[in-house]
């Protein structure tokens, strides 16, 4: 375990080199119950940051990622989140204000939770969860934003709200009493919305107004 370690380590400090440009920050936790806050570009006011990096991976149970990427006030600009999490009832959550950036949350166990906001436009989050009883929710607010979940096993749950025009959401769930909901509203108009359910029980809802 402790060469596997040194190894990632080693790997993640050669990557984060090469990008040495911006800011990169990588978290790397084993066991249950820990928590990672990876916080980038959020002050001072009337910023902008752009090509941030952060990666969180966690291994066991009960673990908790909080990545932030911009704010309001200081907007974000082609940054990436990436949260890696396999185990149960662990829980990831992403927010990026600002444009261009990329979210991307991967789960694999029993009962993980993974939130993806956006706030802002040109933005794209992606969430894969293996297992049950996982729940994915994906929210988004802005113009030409694309959210997509991909989820198999049983039990599993996806919510898409996006609010804006030109926006595309997706999700595709593999297994049986699955639910997938997926909203666009507000000012929508040229919106996307697709659903795919491969097995039994399942059940989609899709409304555009």
């Amino acid at each position: 375990m402790r060469n596997i370690l040194l190894a990632s380590a080693a790997f993640f400090a050669l990557t984060s080199a090469a990008l040495a440009d911006n800011n990169d920050a990588f978290i790397l936790q084993v066991g249950g119950g820990n928590e990672t806050t990876q916080t980038q570009g959020d002050a001072p006011v009337n910023k902008v940051t752009t090509g941030n990096e952060a990666v969180s991976v966690q291994l066991g149970f009960g673990n908790t990622v909080t990545q932030t990427q911009g704010a309001d006030t200081a907007i974000s600009l082609e940054s990436n989140a990436l949260a890696v999490q396999f185990g149960a009832q662990n829980e990831a959550t992403q927010t990026q204000t600002g444009k261009y950036q990329e979210a991307t949350i991967l789960q694999a166990g029993i009962g993980n939770t993974a939130t993806q906001i956006q706030r802002k436009s040109d933005n794209d989050a992606l969430a894969v969860q293996v297992g049950i009883d996982n729940e994915s929710v994906q929210r988004q607010q802005g113009s030409f934003n694309e959210a997509t979940a991909f989820q198999i096993g049983a039990g599993n749950s996806v919510t898409q709200h996006q609010m804006g025009d030109y926006g595309t959401v997706t999700a595709i769930q593999a297994g049986f009493q699955n639910t997938a909901t997926q909203k666009q509203e507000a000012t929508s108009h040229n919106d996307n919305a697709l659903a795919i359910q491969a097995g039994v029980k399942n059940t989609a809802s899709q409304t555009q107004k």
